[in-house]
This record gives C-alpha cells, structure tokens and sequence, in this order.
C-alpha cells in the first residue's frame, strides 16, 4: 500500500459564557526526506478546567510538554532510522505522562485539562486520549468515534447500569473520572487504526459534535462533512453549527484529516 497524503484544517472560537479560551490547538507538520510523498502530522486538542487562570494556563502547559517531546522523538528517529517505526504509541503515552507530571506538580494544585493527540504517518493514525474530548473516523455513510469519553456517565453504561439515553438524567453523568493532572498518576486511551483515501478523523471538543451516544452519529455534521470545499470549511461549518446553538456559550475545536474533497468515502 502507498502512503498517502493527508491534508487538515482547523477551527476553533470562544463562545460567550468566557471571556478567554480554555482550549489549545496545536499542528505540526513534517515532511521526511525519506520520500517527498510521506509527511508525518501531530494534532493536538487540549482543554483547561477550573478558573480562568488555571484553564487558560494548563492547556498551553499540556500542548507545549506533549508536543515538545514527541517532535524532539520524531527528529531524533529521522536522523537515526528513519520514520518507520513501532514506537508512535509509546512516544504518545511517555507525552502524555510527562505533560500529566507537569500539571500535577504545577503550585497551583487546582490545575487540570484534558487531551487528544493524533499522530499519522504512512497508512496509520496513532491516538492517545484523557478526558472527553473526541476522535472520530469519517466515512462516506457513517461516522463512528473510536476514544471513549472518560465520565462517570460513560463508565455507567460500559458496566451496564445506565443506556446512553438515560445519560441526560444522570446526575453528574459528564463528571470526569480521568484527567491531566488529577492523579500523580495517569493511563491515556491509546489506539492505532489504519487509514487510506476513503477515511478522514475528526478530532473535537464535545461542543462541536453531538456524538454522546456512539452508536447513533450526528447526521447534520456528517453532512457537513461531506459537502465541504475543503478541511478547514468542514471545521468551520462545524464551529459555525455549535455556535447557533446552545453550545455557543463555549469553547468549541476541532481538526478534520483528510485527503479527499469534497469528501468522498468508501460506501
């Protein structure tokens, strides 16, 4: 299989209900010298809790340790082996942990946020994840979110207490379980999956999507999806979307992956 070529867009606003972001939005691309047609991407989404100095504050903490560590990794395997590699997953997790130390050691002990990183290169993507922001794998019929949200409501359903329509009623439901700087300890989701023409991922706030329940997608964003010119107007129609409804009192981001547009997917 040939590597492909991946293209991004992104988008991100402040809502009203702050006046500051509590999200961070990180891009990275690299192009190897290996071969002209292989470029590695690292995608970034973080997001502050708490007040506005502590989430102003851990979301540029979270992305510059993360994003620091796996592009020093990805230099340092370039110039020894090349960019072919097993080890994308781990160089995720060893971010994720040191960006995890950072916040929990940080002096103001009321510092927290949540994350996801998104590595590609060749024919897969690489995935660490804490908290609820969202991944999600687009096709031309479907979307399907492949991260899990880390909230009590979501453990509720995985152990069989409550269904995803009870979620609502749930009490605390969208209380989180797991964090960036919670614990002194911490264990992201990881996952790797293959991509090719057909696929594109999403990577979103759980503002920008209403993809709560993972077995019934949002059909309005999907479509979205498909009708956009372009990466960045797909993020755009998605931001503009959250920004109508009751959800434009926050901060809504996300990053769409792609190399085919107007998006065509396999069916």
């Amino acid at each position: 299989m040939q590597p492909i070529r991946l293209d991004y867009g992104l988008a991100s606003i402040k809502g009203d209900l702050y006046d500051h972001y509590r999200h961070r939005v990180f891009v990275q691309q690299i192009h190897t010298k290996q071969a002209i047609d292989k470029t590695i991407g690292l995608y970034i989404i973080a997001k502050g809790m708490g007040s506005k100095d502590d989430a102003t504050l851990a979301p540029k903490l979270i992305v510059k340790h993360i994003a620091s560590f796996i592009s020093t990794c990805l230099f340092d395997e370039m110039l020894t082996k090349g960019h072919d590699t097993p080890h994308y997953l781990e160089w995720i997790e060893e971010a994720i942990v040191l960006a995890n130390n950072k916040v929990f050691q940080h002096p103001s002990k009321t510092l927290g946020g949540t994350a996801i990183v998104l590595l590609n290169t060749a024919n897969k993507a690489y995935i660490g994840h804490v908290g609820d922001m969202m991944s999600i794998l687009v096709e031309s019929v479907k979307m399907k979110r492949i991260t899990e949200f880390h909230t009590f409501g979501e453990l509720l359903v995985k152990r069989g207490h409550i269904t995803y329509e009870e979620l609502a009623e749930t009490p605390d439901s969208g209380r989180l379980y797991r964090a960036i700087g919670m614990d002194k300890t911490i264990e992201p989701e990881l996952l790797a999956i293959e991509i090719n023409e057909s696929t594109g991922i999403l990577l979103a706030s759980n503002t920008a999507i209403d993809f709560i329940n993972p077995n019934k997608f949002d059909l309005e964003a999907h479509q979205s999806l498909l009708v956009s010119k372009n990466p960045s107007d797909a993020c755009k129609q998605l931001t503009d979307r959250s920004a109508q409804g009751w959800k434009s009192r926050l901060n809504t981001s996300a990053i769409f992956i792609s190399n085919r547009f107007p998006f065509q997917g396999s069916d």
